[in-house]
């Protein structure tokens, strides 16, 4: 609308957008006064985003760093995402504990489903509300073998259809129902794919297959489009090699659908 370039502090607004709204329950711009998109961008001009209702114990800090974000000139917001990232975290009253430290950022609604699973290559599906503590040390929700990592959560959008793709690092892929995973509050979770992590298999890649979707497989600097068809089977299972097991697996990505 206003003939700018897009970039990495484009990117920080919008993620403040959607944090604001998720955190004080209203967009921090646009209001039923104003009725027209010029309206709005005076207000946002103006600097003057929607105070809505803030969480009781939500840190008055976490509202100063998501203003930043949401400054009308690009060059006083964060200059990237790993520094709003880093000022948010900066922002809680305690440190994490001995030996802990902060991996991943989730936002969601109470009733929203999550796919939460480890290298090892076992998992399950949670809701959001789930996750929230009631308290400032947190809430232990994952049960983590020794050696093992949490892999980046993925929210479930509408599970009716979809299946999970889940590849290890000797190469196998294994594509199944994502119904045929439980719905946990917590724990280890269920076996996503037959590894063996004590001779140093991990899973490579992990994400969610919509309906009539197809599948890549990232390896280095080649796209190559996998048979889906060909890695079906039950949860738990090996899988089949990808590519003949001559490609190296750095992740998959959906396609279509």
């Amino acid at each position: 609308l206003m003939d700018r370039p897009g970039g990495v502090r484009a990117d920080v607004y919008a993620f403040c957008v959607s944090m604001w709204e998720s955190l004080f329950g209203v967009r921090p711009f646009g209001r039923p006064e104003h009725p027209t998109t010029i309206a709005m961008l005076a207000a946002i001009e103006a600097d003057k985003p929607r105070k809505g209702t803030r969480p009781s114990d939500m840190p008055p800090v976490v509202r100063n760093v998501l203003r930043k974000g949401l400054a009308w000139e690009p060059s006083d917001r964060h200059a990237s995402m790993e520094a709003v990232l880093s000022a948010l975290l900066s922002s809680m009253r305690d440190d994490p504990p001995a030996g802990a430290r902060f991996t991943h950022l989730l936002l969601g609604a109470p009733d929203e489903l999550w796919l939460l699973a480890s290298d090892h290559g076992y998992g399950y599906v949670c809701r959001y509300e789930d996750l929230l503590g009631r308290n400032r040390s947190g809430k232990a929700s994952v049960s983590l073998p020794a050696g093992a990592r949490l892999l980046v959560p993925l929210r479930i959008p509408d599970p009716a259809g979809l299946r999970i793709a889940v590849a290890g690092s000797s190469g196998h892929l294994l594509v199944f129902p994502l119904a045929e995973l439980p719905q946990l509050a917590k724990g280890k979770g269920n076996r996503l794919i037959a590894l063996a992590p004590d001779k140093g298999e991990r899973v490579a890649a992990l994400t969610l297959l919509p309906a009539g979707a197809g599948l890549v497989l990232i390896s280095g600097k080649r796209r190559l489009k996998v048979k889906v068809e060909e890695h079906l089977g039950e949860r738990g299972r090996r899988g089949v090699l990808v590519g003949g097991g001559k490609a190296k697996v750095d992740g998959l990505e959906v396609a279509g659908g």
